[in-house]
């Protein structure tokens, strides 16, 4: 598969900004923080063996409000992307800093 030269859009609020099937891939999806709905400017990465999950949120910049997030995955493939994409929607309890939750 060629690598994009713009952004791909997966949906109407989901943009890749990097090849899916990687085990790294960059995006921004608009979501619910703190009372007000924000643009992610986003990471979805692969954990290494043993680590545990992470969801890392920094500061908002020109693309939005950083986010990272670790998972134990082979990959981020299109449906990994969509998953974890909701799983930050839905999150009710989202707060600035790094979160460690399970092992990888």
């Amino acid at each position: 598969m060629a690598k994009p030269t713009h952004f791909q859009v997966l949906d109407t609020e989901i943009t890749l900004r990097s090849e899916p099937g990687e085990p790294q891939v960059c995006l921004c999806f608009t979501g619910p923080f703190e009372g007000r709905t924000v643009t992610w400017d986003a990471t979805f990465r692969v954990a290494q063996e043993g680590r545990p999950n992470t969801i890392e949120i920094g500061n908002e910049g020109p693309d939005g409000v950083q986010l990272t997030v670790t998972l134990a995955l082979p990959c981020f493939d299109l449906p990994a992307i969509r998953k974890t994409v909701i799983m930050i929607r839905q999150y009710k309890r989202l707060k600035r800093g790094r979160h460690e939750f399970g092992l990888g």
